[in-house]
């Protein structure tokens, strides 16, 4: 008769205060695909407080005026990052973040 050896694996559930968990470092958000100048600077004109924005760099541009930027900034914890993404996510915009650590 044969034998089963069965190994458990163990799963470590990794939780974050996002509240008290600071980001010392500044942030990297690439957007992908702008339409327009206006549109970027609009939406982060609305973006949340927290987002100290300290530079906003044009990457590239093309003949149909789409164009990539790097927007640079700082945030003090984890929650006001998560704040910062949920606002990109409901621009529709297509972006990259480069998470410092």
């Amino acid at each position: 008769m044969g034998s089963l050896n069965l190994q458990r694996e163990d799963v470590v559930e990794l939780k974050w205060n996002l509240k008290e968990t600071v980001v010392n470092k500044p942030q990297t958000i690439v957007m992908m695909k702008v339409p327009s100048r206006n549109r970027l600077l609009m939406m982060l004109g609305v973006a949340p407080l927290e987002m100290k924005i300290q530079e906003i760099i044009l990457l590239s541009s093309v003949a149909d005026g789409v164009s990539v930027w790097q927007i640079n900034f700082e945030i003090e914890t984890l929650q006001a990052l998560k704040n910062v993404l949920n606002h990109f996510d409901k621009t529709g915009m297509e972006y990259e973040i480069v998470f410092e650590q």
